[in-house]
């Protein structure tokens, strides 16, 4: 059985790859914006980081150039352990399933794989995420339920603290909410996405992770109501119905005894 020699992938934010290669070897793989046909590889291995290339993932030229550039790049210099005893000597092959390893990895990003017969590399070349309208519902469902009353009004169920607090749709602290969700979970993706980067680079990545992680995107108003409007269909149509009040509301509304009073305070 053929052991695989791509050992691991990475989606980065900007829409680009990172592959983990058999002997050790790093590949970052950038697509083509704006009609353009070329991707970039940029690979390293240890402390050696080669230059930059360009090339056609689906073109076996490009492939042999690659294959090409990494030997003659990584097999150049003799290589020590930390004790400093020779592991390789200048010239001696290290990379010995280079040429395999970059075939699977062009195979994996042109192999359709997602919906539709989507390849790796149609999902990337068009930014390689959701749209920010179609993140942030995703980040509101794993924060919220969302539901609606009898006259089928939408509203979500926020976990706040140690209590739940329910937003109609049209509140601005609702508005207020998403931002706040959106700009944390986009903050922790990015920096999630820069320590991994940082993890594969080892002792070639460049200054600390925290002055590398990229700004924030701004949530445009436009996303944000896009978002509210499919928050507002999923409430309507795949929510629960619950009983809403205001202020004051009877527990057998919900199958309990007594009457609960919102007392307007922190805790609800």
């Amino acid at each position: 059985m053929a052991k695989d020699l791509v050992l691991d992938i990475r989606e980065q934010p900007d829409g680009s790859l990172i592959f983990e290669l058999a002997d050790e070897v790093w590949a970052h793989v950038s697509f083509p914006r704006s009609g353009g046909s070329k991707e970039q590889l940029l690979m390293w291995r240890k402390d050696v980081m080669l230059a930059p290339e360009s090339g056609r993932v689906n073109s076996k030229s490009s492939r042999d150039a690659w294959v090409k550039a990494a030997r003659e790049g990584f097999n150049e210099a003799e290589e020590r352990d930390e004790e400093g005893r020779v592991l390789y000597k200048a010239g001696q092959d290290r990379i010995p399933n280079i040429e395999a390893a970059i075939k699977e990895m062009c195979a994996k990003i042109c192999a359709p794989t997602g919906a539709g017969g989507q390849s790796l590399r149609d999902k990337m070349t068009k930014g390689g995420k959701l749209p920010p309208a179609e993140r942030l519902v995703q980040y509101a469902s794993e924060k919220a339920e969302f539901f609606h009353d009898a006259d089928r009004r939408a509203y979500v169920a926020v976990e706040r603290d140690d209590h739940v607090e329910n937003y109609g749709l049209d509140q601005e602290v609702f508005e207020d909410w998403l931002e706040w969700i959106f700009h944390r979970n986009e903050e922790a993706r990015l920096i999630f996405a820069e320590e991994q980067r940082a993890q594969a680079m080892g002792d070639l990545y460049v200054g600390l992770v925290e002055d590398n992680i990229p700004p924030t995107p701004v949530l445009r108003e436009s996303q944000k109501n896009d978002a509210i409007s499919k928050i507002r269909a999923l409430a309507r149509f795949r929510g629960r119905e619950h009983h809403v009040h205001t202020r004051v509301a009877p527990g057998a509304a919900e199958g309990l005894d007594g009457i609960f009073v919102d007392l307007g305070d922190e805790t609800w």
